[in-house]
């Protein structure tokens, strides 16, 4: 229910922002978008065994008040809600993303959303994140990154 109340949040912008020939045209375009898309998608497997140990200096973000942080639950998210971080407000069905299992990785630059990618261990949590068919065996403790 959630993803219909983000469409219909969207289209009352575009509506008072550019009117309503653009909502039209707008909506227009998501429908024919709905029947007929085209994406590309890089997947890349990598056996864990394979990873060097890096150095961590390497991985460190060139930039400065950066913040790391996994969110693994609802009550993560609305924790850092209370401490000012933007996650909510930038991050579209976290809320069942979340609920399902999915975990998130996010980089914050003060406390706006800079990064965010999605770690799916079980199938529940991978078909929340609305990708497209991908073979994972999470009962062989594999998982799923993406969505960055």
């Amino acid at each position: 229910m959630s993803h219909v109340a983000d469409q219909y949040t969207k289209a009352k912008q575009i509506y008072r922002a550019e009117g309503f020939v653009s909502l039209l045209r707008r909506g227009f375009a998501f429908v024919v978008g709905l029947l007929f898309f085209c994406r590309i998608h890089y997947v890349y497997v990598d056996p864990i065994e394979k990873l060097q140990a890096p150095n961590e200096a390497d991985l460190m973000p060139k930039i400065g008040n950066h913040t790391s942080k996994a969110v693994s639950s609802n009550e993560e998210a609305d924790d850092l809600e209370a401490q000012g971080f933007e996650f909510r407000s930038q991050v579209a069905n976290a809320r069942e993303r979340l609920a399902k299992g999915a975990v998130a990785l996010c980089i914050f630059v003060g406390q706006e959303l800079a990064c965010i990618e999605w770690i799916a261990m079980t199938q529940q949590a991978y078909d929340s994140l609305g990708q497209p068919p991908f073979s994972v065996n999470f009962s062989k403790k594999e998982a799923w990154s993406g969505g960055l």
